[in-house]
């Protein structure tokens, strides 16, 4: 089956990995005293990206697999295998090695069998519970190794046998997911995994995504909804950024009202450049370039962390001014863009001599 490319869904991707390079990047670099790289008058901007991309994930399996006769677990589990594994051991093996040189050693208190984790992509987010090799990827990777494989639970559950979601059964699920990522939130049964991590929460903005795109997707980027959509998350995008709101949200907590104005900020931010996607959509020219960049995506995410750390160890930023932290970011963004090709254009040749 054709693979049917929806454009604000590449837009989406783009614009947040961008976003998740631009947050990652170590230095602050204020202005008005609020520190612009990294957080808002609200809380961090970073972590609503961060569900933006699970959001972006649901609503791309979900639009893949509308037909329920079409679905294969065994073919789904082969696809998502393909798709994250051997790009992911081609920049591990790339960082590992590379660190190893520049360190002399690699992590002697880490047991040579926590190599298990990294085989299986887990090693970031285990790391805060055992220790492991991790490399790249970080958290996110395992998070979204446990998400895809709890995908076809949630898939037979919400969709209809004939094509697309059941409403009435997504909105059910979705408020015992929201419900659950509450207790999440109050409780935080998995102390050792940030909440952020925690696989109610991820499943939570997962399913949420594909809701929104399945249901009002095609409205919001060309129909009745595109207008209302832009200026209604617009505006409260902008108060997110720059109104500090009346109770605590203080960056160095994960209480409920940091997580609240979170997960509003990733809807609009969704929602905005979902109803932005219908104008830029005429642009044949940015057309192009934005599909042609949602491929490489997956391997910005893999590698964008390791790159960054290691470019900007290599300066004195103690005295950086504004400019120099500028062009700093300008080295940074094109090394993770050099080092991305490099690692897809490996892959493409191992794939081949396998093949």
């Amino acid at each position: 089956m054709k693979r049917e490319r929806l454009f604000y869904l590449d837009l989406i991707r783009v614009i947040s990995m961008l976003l998740i390079v631009i947050y990652h990047f170590p230095l602050p670099l204020y202005i008005g005293g609020t520190d612009v790289l990294h957080s808002t008058a609200n809380s961090r901007w970073g972590v609503a990206v961060v569900y933006v991309f699970f959001m972006i994930s649901g609503a791309a399996l979900f639009r893949r697999y509308r037909h329920r006769d079409s679905f294969s677990l065994i073919s789904y589990y082969k696809r998502r295998i393909s798709s994250l594994y051997p790009l992911f051991y081609v920049a591990y093996v790339l960082g590992f090695m590379y660190v190893f040189w520049v360190r002399g050693s690699m992590y002697s208190y880490v047991p040579t069998r926590a190599f298990l984790w990294t085989i299986l992509g887990l090693d970031g987010y285990l790391n805060s519970i055992v220790p492991t090799f991790t490399m790249v990827g970080e958290w996110f990777l395992g998070a979204i190794i446990i998400v895809y494989a709890l995908f076809p639970l949630v898939y037979h559950v919400v969709m209809k046998k004939d094509e697309g979601m059941d409403p009435r059964r997504s909105l059910m699920l979705m408020a015992l997911l929201f419900c659950g990522t509450l207790a999440v939130y109050i409780f935080h049964p998995l102390k050792l995994i940030e909440i952020k991590a925690d696989p109610v929460v991820d499943l939570s903005f997962f399913l949420l995504g594909a809701c929104i795109s399945e249901l009002w997707g095609e409205r919001l980027a060309y129909g009745g909804l595109r207008i209302p959509g832009l200026l209604v998350s617009g505006l409260m995008l902008l108060a997110w950024c720059f109104i500090k709101l009346p109770f605590g949200t203080a960056l160095s907590t994960d209480g409920l009202p940091l997580y609240l104005t979170e997960s509003v900020a990733a809807v609009c931010i969704f929602v905005f450049m979902t109803a932005l996607s219908g104008y830029l959509e005429a642009l044949p020219t940015l057309k192009r370039i934005i599909g042609r960049a949602s491929g490489y995506t997956y391997g910005v995410f893999l590698i964008h962390h390791l790159v960054e750390s290691q470019i900007c160890a290599h300066f004195d930023t103690d005295a950086f001014s504004r400019r120099d932290t500028a062009i700093l970011l300008m080295l940074c963004l094109l090394a993770v863009i050099i080092f991305t090709a490099l690692i897809y254009r490996i892959r493409d040749i191992l794939g081949r001599m396998l093949s």
